[in-house]
């Protein structure tokens, strides 16, 4: 009589321990890196807020200086106009007399 033996199933067993070892390591390296991500995105936020503060910052100061401009450009167009159609000029020094009360 021929006596057959089973073959080992030693690939089956190793894969049956080795498998939650293996998937333990994946999830730890997949926490790893969204708490990477997380931090460069928290990071990310935090300078995308500091240049839309200086944004804000400089829209204020061109808005400033666009009222200054116009303000200017109203004072040097009077300005124009008095020397030009009326024959004014400032007066020196000699000429300016002040009134005290």
């Amino acid at each position: 009589m021929v006596v057959v033996q089973k073959p080992t199933e030693t690939l089956p067993k190793l894969i049956h321990f080795a498998l939650p070892g293996i998937l333990l390591l994946v999830m730890l390296i997949s926490a790893v890196l969204v708490s990477h991500t997380v931090h460069l995105t928290r990071k990310a936020v935090g300078e995308l807020q500091a240049l839309e503060k200086q944004r804000n910052a400089l829209d204020v100061e061109w808005s400033q200086l666009l009222l200054e401009q116009s303000t200017l450009g109203s004072f040097r167009e009077i300005e124009n106009k008095a020397k030009g159609e009326l024959k004014m000029a400032v007066p020196e020094a000699h000429q300016v007399v002040t009134v005290k009360p």
